[in-house]
């Protein structure tokens, strides 16, 4: 059964740094959004520490200073310092003025900079040399602006680049976002000048449904940090992963950028089936421009990215279709709506920024970004589809952002930050076709999307108030955040114009449906009415308390709290039904026990999320060569809306999912859309089904343990190894039409050799009112192990480099994404503990590497290198083994048998993958005008196959196709570039 781990706190201890008392730097995790801080000592020539000194932070590009003064023990600290270059000056009556080098403050980035002064009889200036250590964070990544834009990046979107961090993974030809440190990608944070830019509803970023919409200019990037572990109590909604963007201020010097791609069909190989980049045609550019308003005090910042892309794309079944006549709907042969055509991605995004100095100790920031996405032929960035055009569809977002915030120092000792932002996006989906969606599950899918049409219109208020209080050796942080979330006009029904499931080719053939689905309104409602939602909304509010303590020069410990409480949106409508199973079930040996109750008609809100934190660094030798860190804490992620039945369910509407022969509906037929109470259709189609969640519903919470060394090897170099795990608990099981959760079922009284029940059906079900009663729950759980190395290597000598190497193994019980390959249930309705083992997050080996070095003659060559070992793959079952009825997108969840051996869920890997991207570039002096690159990119250099198999056809154990790979990652093709800075 569940594994539940009964603590109620565990404190980690987190890291940041010390040094010796010679001048030196350090850098470790400041545990801030979109800020950075800067900290140290002020000491003698004989050690003695130094009071009351005063201490200038200056930003050299901008004019910006922060002034504070040395405490009692010769601690001084800027806190929410905005990001760039700093030279910290000291000043004392008796000494001469100490001033270190220029510094670089990155994202979520504490520099510790001790400063020794000398005792002068006449004022003078001593210039104190610094050499920064470590600037990325634990287990994690910080990519600034010099390798955004000279890395090869496969389209003008930062998330490219993040791909590179450690644990940081995307799935090819999904929705999805990037899963990072072992963790679904419906619960990744994402953050954009410190502001929330995750999309509440669908668990996906803001402005962004496909994974190549990008939605910030590439050019407005100041840097990012994507983190694994060791999150601060002010980062929250995560699972503890993180995705930080900075971007982009003017300065006191007017710059700019021009930048233009073009991607052709002509510079691009054949993909590894063979098939030709007919069509393929991009351009893609985007520029800069910023300087001061007025100088030392107020700036500005513009950036836009614009692409226009025509793609083709390649629709091939995965069986022969040919020959095969669908009359009734006018096709003479399946095999015709084979090929290739074009597919459209025009994407348009344009940022504006101003930065004010309101007064010597108010800073105001306020960022505006727009984007505009639209594309057809869309199905979550494939380029080789299983499902013909008419199943496919066309989207137009198009969002706004607006995040202002004022960072203000009150004295030596108090910084405050208020932060606000208000955003709203709109996604009509339109579908293809209106004709019933066919679905063959070993072939491919045709016929209009039945997901489609939908709307959403979606907004966001945000508002924060983040203070930092320096006492002594200590460094308080607290804080409050609201967040509401409000949805207009979404309309999101499933299969309207219905949906059929075939389970073979030969059974399509015969017309042989096994599933047929369609929404149907009740008691007066037409299915489009019910599936309209009103407004409605998700409020958030959150509150942290943090500690920083240094109680040696080498030793820095943070301690924090955070709290999280999230009220829910209830549904519009009641949900039918008597009672229904709640909680967890009981196994002892063969029987199970549940636990009844009245069906839930509301969806719990979350007001016990407590998330104790800590973390702790350690300077071995005191000069900062080698440093010791390690943290702990408890993470909450953030359930998409999706999941919950925000409509009701068998009131004012139901899904039906049944075989079309127990109604009479005969391909490619469809029901009426409204059922009236006591009609001949009401009586034939007997009970509604139902959605609901289980009144102990959570959000996902998870421990995170990590530990690491660093160790400096020369100049600008250190290697760092680590070792993380997490125990996730509370993830979601059910909820979603491809991870179905059936509970309305009676225990069994027959089990197999394995102890699973068998023929459940066959003693029907408790609630005879409804059907099926698909539970919500939050019973799943899983695990997470990884250890990791890095070198990195920072911008010095006109070249750098970073590789990563991770050995993970990930293990869940049941939970699965969203958007996902893995359309996986419980394969035991009564247990779902007995799925524990392997899970869709499992990928043992990932290499992650890139390059960049300036040569003469204005020659620079860069590379990015990525390989792994393959993903978990699953196995489905072509036949309802255990009786209970539950299919998932025409896909059984059962486990089989082979060779009298239980198959696990994911009983096999994909094959593995590598990629070489190279980028070389020449520069071109042009004077008063500023410098030129020509630019020629290419991806996938080495011709690599990096094929795989889609589990979405090729997972069906006995299917001639099972396992066949008919995937590619891309073929190998080129890009042509210019690039302008002035």
């Amino acid at each position: 059964m569940r594994c539940r781990h009964k603590m109620t706190w565990r404190i980690a201890l987190a890291a940041v740094v010390s040094l010796a008392w010679t001048s030196t730097v350090i850098a470790s995790s400041a545990q801030t959004l979109d800020r950075g801080e800067i900290n140290g000592t002020i000491r003698d020539e004989s050690g003695a520490v130094l009071p009351g000194v005063a201490v200038t932070l200056r930003e050299t590009k901008t004019g910006f200073e922060r002034n504070t003064v040395s405490a009692a023990a010769g601690q001084y600290s800027g806190l929410l310092l905005p990001l760039g270059v700093y030279v910290v000056r000291a000043e004392l009556p008796g000494f001469s003025v100490a001033k270190s080098d220029p510094l670089a403050l990155t994202v979520g980035q504490a520099l510790v900079v001790n400063l020794v002064m000398k005792v002068a009889a006449v004022t003078e200036t001593v210039e104190v040399s610094a050499a920064p250590g470590n600037t990325a964070p634990a287990l994690g990544t910080v990519i600034d602006d010099k390798a955004i834009v000279s890395l090869p990046i496969n389209g003008r979107d930062y998330r490219d680049v993040a791909l590179l961090s450690p644990t940081a993974r995307s799935i090819a030809g999904t929705r999805g976002t990037l899963r990072v440190a072992g963790q679904p990608g419906d619960y990744l944070a994402l953050n954009v000048d410190g502001a929330d830019f995750t999309n509440n509803f669908f668990g996906e970023f803001f402005g962004s449904l496909e994974t190549k919409n990008f939605t910030i200019p590439l050019e407005a990037v100041q840097e990012f940090e994507v983190s694994a572990g060791g999150l601060g109590a002010q980062s929250g909604r995560s699972n503890g992963g993180l995705v930080n963007v900075v971007t982009k201020s003017g300065s006191n010097e007017k710059h700019g950028s021009l930048a233009y791609f073009l991607r052709h069909h002509g510079l691009a190989a054949n993909d590894a089936f063979g098939n030709p980049p007919t069509g393929l045609v991009r351009h893609a550019g985007g520029g800069s421009f910023g300087g001061p308003l007025a100088a030392s005090r107020a700036f500005y910042f513009v950036a836009a990215d614009i692409q226009r892309q025509t793609t083709p794309i390649t629709v091939k079944f995965a069986r022969s279709v040919a020959g095969v006549a669908v009359p009734e709907l006018g096709i003479a042969d399946l095999g015709a709506l084979q090929g290739q055509y074009s597919r459209h991605e025009d994407v348009t995004t344009i940022l504006v920024k101003v930065d004010d100095m309101v007064t010597t100790n108010n800073r105001l920031s306020v960022r505006t970004n727009f984007t505009r996405n639209r594309g057809d032929n869309t199905a979550g960035g494939s380029l080789i589809l299983s499902r013909a055009r008419s199943n496919l569809e066309s989207f137009h977002n198009q969002g706004v952002s607006t995040v202002a915030s004022l960072s203000s120092s009150l004295g030596p000792r108090v910084f405050l930050e208020t932060k606000f932002q208000v955003s709203g996006e709109t996604r009509p989906r339109e579908r293809q076709a209106t004709t019933p969606q066919v679905l063959i599950s070993d072939t491919g899918t045709f016929g209009g999307s039945a997901s489609l049409p939908s709307t959403q219109d979606m907004y966001r208020y945000q508002a924060s108030e983040n203070i930092g209080y320096l006492h002594g050796k200590h460094t308080f942080k607290t804080g409050v955040d609201y967040d509401g979330f409000n949805m207009r006009k979404n309309s999101f029904a499933l299969a309207l114009n219905g949906a059929y499931t075939f389970p073979t080719l030969a059974a399509f053939i015969q017309r042989q449906a096994s599933l047929y689905s369609q929404n149907f309104g009740l008691n007066g409602h037409s299915a489009q009415d019910a599936a309209l939602l009103r407004s409605f909304w998700q409020h958030e509010v959150a509150g942290y308390m943090q500690d920083q303590f240094r109680p040696t020069s080498r030793l820095t410990i943070n301690v924090g709290l955070r709290y999280d409480a999230q009220v829910n949106p209830q549904p519009q409508a009641g949900t039918a039904g008597v009672n229904v199973p709640v909680g967890p079930p009981v196994i002892v040996g063969n029987h199970v026990q549940l636990t009844y109750a009245p069906v839930p008609q509301g969806i719990p809100h979350d007001t016990n999320e407590w998330g104790p934190r800590g973390d702790f660094a350690y300077d071995l030798r005191g000069d900062g060569s080698t440093m010791l860190k390690s943290s702990a804490g408890f993470y909450h992620g953030r359930t998409p809306m999706i999941y919950f039945p925000l409509r009701g369910s068998g009131v004012s509407n139901t899904t039906l999912v049944a075989a079309p022969s127990q109604f009479g509906v005969t391909f490619p037929n469809i029901l009426p859309s409204a059922i009236v109470p006591g009609s001949a259709l009401a009586r034939l189609l007997g009970p509604p089904a139902i959605q609901y969640v289980d009144p102990d519903f959570r959000n996902p919470r998870v421990l995170q343990v990590s530990a690491s060394v660093t160790r400096s090897l020369i100049v600008g170099m250190s290697v760092e190894a680590g070792y993380m795990f997490s125990d996730s608990q509370n993830l979601r099981i059910g909820g979603y039409r491809s991870t179905l959760w059936d509970r309305n079922l009676a225990p069994p009284t027959e089990f197999d050799q394995f102890g699973r029940g068998m023929n459940i059906l066959a003693a029907g079900r408790p609630d005879t009112t409804i059907t099926q009663a698909n539970a919500l729950t939050s019973l799943g759980y899983g695990r997470y192990h990884a250890l990791l190395v890095t070198l990195r290597k920072s911008l010095h000598n006109n070249w750098q480099f970073y590789a990563n190497y991770t050995l993970a193994k990930s293990t869940g019980n049941g939970s699965t994404e969203r958007d996902t390959e893995a359309l996986l249930g419980p394969s035991d309705p009564f247990n779902p503990a007995a799925d524990y083992g392997i899970n869709e997050l499992d990928e043992r080996h990932e290499f992650k590497s890139y390059f960049v070095v300036t040569l003469p003659r204005g020659i620079a060559l860069a590379s990015t290198w990525s390989a792994g070992s393959g993903l978990a793959f699953p196995v489905y079952s072509p036949k309802d083994l255990n009786g209970d009825g539950m299919t998932n997108s025409g896909l059984h969840p059962d486990r089989p048998v082979v060779d009298g051996q239980l198959l696990p869920r994911f009983p096999f890997h994909q094959p593995g993958f590598f990629t070489w991207d190279f980028r070389a570039a020449k520069g071109l002096g042009l004077g008063r005008l500023g410098r030129a690159q020509l630019i020629l990119e290419i991806f996938n250099l080495l011709k690599n196959a990096n094929e795989y198999a889609d589990p979405r056809t090729q997972a069906i154990l006995g299917s001639p196709n099972f396992r066949v790979n008919n995937q590619t990652l891309g073929p190998r093709l080129a890009q042509l570039g210019v690039r302008l800075d002035f």
